[in-house]
């Protein structure tokens, strides 16, 4: 069956004729060109230096033209709502076309991905320090997963680890003694003419932050060993660079933005190191939550060449780039774990070429969820539908609807719908299951059109699938349960929700079109068998509903007696007038004789 499926996947994607490979092939030559295009010219190899990656070639089998193909995205769709396959590439592609950044036309994804790959790099250099030991163009490569697998089981070895929390408390050490600007040698500093200003250094003291994180001084011509280190370290310069792709309403915006630091506003500070001291912030705070990503998952923690933590850093550059971008927005506690999960399933395509790329296409997976999202994290919106507010209200009248008891339940117990609703929406219930369990949720939520939606019944769901226990909790109880949900069967949760949106749709079209009332939708209509609660009814059912299926089985059962009965009746007598007929001509026979 699982063949069937991947089989489907490949056809649905890629076309009758063409496969992964072929047209993953296509695409990453012009792909490579470009990026050795726009890296630094290259230099002489030396000794020490490792040999030139090597370019996979295009299929020889098949021209360019063969493996062009236009997808039907609602297949794909259908498809991708059912589980996609955890072999081969298809998942990283699902969600790359699902989310709208690869086209349906599979000729126009060179294009689209030299476009898009090109501008995330130069970003990036606008606003980090590059290195020599861990060059940019190179580090894709180098932080290639182990492969993608659901149960963690394999010689992949993704699974969860149980000295996470130690891990963790190393990872948080390193990088808080790393710095945020760029670290030069004593003989570069003497000859250098920018030096943190004083200032700075107190300003940066007094907002409660670790004056360590800050290096001892900037400028020069910086030495290849003083930029062996696997943090990013941020630029200083004179205008805010990350503005040369946004708009001039923004530029405008930024040359007249002042930083407000420790409850002060800091009106002296020369624009470069207002700059600086933004970005140092906003860096900052982004980084004491990507550490705390997936704690679990070896791939973040992986010590060998330090490559968990240099896989964080990507993390962290994907959103520093993101909120230097939409400063109406900026970094908000809990994009750490989307970008995060986003990140571990490209970063683990098994077609190296493409993972090597995972940074950039995760910027870019990443801005389009937060384009359907980001109302939830600006605060000005709070009340308005789009809004965390108004999401949770949905969420909540929606249970309601359905599960009245356990909503009043709830509330008598003191229970704030934002203890654990806005953890779920905000990071898309990726921290209430395990990583395989989130992957799966997200293949059916990215297939869905309206994912507002799609996350308002599969949040109904979980609080129905664990009514009893809260219903027997008190405060404490009801408040664990949410917090730390218990496990369970992500195909039963997906199955229920959707269940659940079909029964409604049809009794409201029934009662909307029908002309009918609730009470004779519900008595006449049967739900699916996964619907939990149902209009404050378990599993949906009316009490009319179930008296006539009572009356109606208890029919069916009389019926099916009184053939029997018959039966019996009717091979009796028949038996009888046989064995009647026999005795018959036995006394005629003997009387003869």
């Amino acid at each position: 069956m699982m063949k069937a499926k991947t089989s489907k996947f490949e056809t649905c994607i890629f076309g009758e004729s063409s496969s992964v490979n072929d047209i993953k092939a296509s695409v990453e030559p012009s792909s490579t060109s470009s990026l050795t295009q726009t890296s630094t010219p290259p230099t002489s190899p030396t000794k020490d230096s490792p040999p030139p990656r090597p370019v996979k070639p295009s299929s020889a089998s098949k021209s360019q033209q063969e493996v062009n193909h236009v997808i039907n995205i609602q297949e794909l769709r259908r498809l991708s709502s059912q589980g996609v396959p955890d072999d081969c590439s298809f998942r990283s592609i699902a969600w790359r076309i699902l989310l709208g950044y690869l086209p349906l036309d599979t000729s126009k994804w060179q294009q689209v991905l030299d476009r898009d790959r090109t501008l995330y790099r130069n970003l990036v250099k606008d606003l980090f320090v590059p290195s020599d030991e861990h060059p940019f163009e190179e580090e894709g490569y180098k932080l290639i997963g182990k492969g993608l697998n659901r149960d963690g089981s394999t010689p992949r070895q993704n699974k969860v680890t149980k000295d996470g929390p130690s891990r963790i408390e190393e990872a948080v050490q390193a990088m808080n003694k790393a710095t945020l600007l760029d670290q030069v040698t004593e003989e570069e500093n003497e000859a250098s003419t920018l030096e943190i200003p004083e200032n700075v250094r107190e300003q940066w003291k007094k907002s409660g932050r670790d004056p360590e994180s800050l290096s001892a001084g900037m400028g020069g011509k910086r030495s290849r060993s003083c930029l062996n280190r696997h943090f990013n370290a941020l630029l200083v310069t004179t205008n805010d660079t990350a503005n040369t792709t946004t708009n001039d309403v923004q530029k405008a915006q930024k040359a007249d933005e002042i930083l407000t630091m420790g409850g002060e506003v800091e009106n002296d500070f020369d624009p470069q190191w207002r700059h600086f001291l933004e970005n140092a912030t906003l860096l900052d705070e982004i980084r004491k939550d990507v550490v705390r990503t997936h704690p679990d998952l070896k791939f973040f923690l992986e010590p060998e060449d330090s490559l968990g933590v240099r896989r964080y850093a990507a993390i962290e550059r994907i959103l520093f780039v993101w909120a230097k971008l939409n400063k109406g927005v900026r970094y908000v506690q809990g994009m750490n774990e989307i970008a995060g999960t986003l990140y571990f399933v490209l970063a683990n395509d098994e077609n190296e070429e493409w993972a090597a790329e995972a940074e950039a296409d995760t910027y870019f997976l990443f801005n389009t969820l937060m384009v359907e999202m980001r109302d939830i994290f600006v605060p000005d919106l709070d009340e308005a539908d789009t809004g965390i507010h108004g999401r949770m209200a949905n969420m909540l009248a929606l249970l309601s609807l359905h599960d009245p008891e356990v909503k009043c339940h709830l509330d008598e117990s003191g229970i704030d719908p934002g203890f654990y609703s806005i953890r779920w929406l905000t990071t898309l219930l990726s921290r209430e299951f395990l990583l395989p369990d989130t992957i799966r949720l997200w293949d059916s939520m990215f297939s869905s059109t309206h994912k507002d939606n799609f996350m308002r019944y599969v949040c109904v769901c979980m609080v129905m699938i664990i009514r009893e226990e809260l219903l027997e909790a008190d405060f404490g109880g009801c408040l664990r349960l949410l917090q730390s949900y218990p496990p369970t069967d992500v195909e039963k949760l997906l199955e229920s929700s959707r269940a659940l949106w079909i029964y409604e749709s049809q009794v409201t079209l029934a009662c909307h079109k029908g002309g009918i009332s609730l009470n004779q939708a519900l008595t006449t209509i049967a739900p699916p068998p996964a619907v939990l609660m149902a209009y404050g009814l378990k599993g949906g059912f009316a009490i009319d509903q179930i008296e006539k299926m009572r009356e109606h089985m208890m029919r069916a059962t009389n019926t099916r007696s009184r053939v029997a009965g018959l039966r019996r009746n009717n091979s009796n007598a028949t038996n009888g007038s046989a064995s009647n007929g026999k005795s018959y001509f036995r006394g005629l026979f003997t009387n003869k004789k």
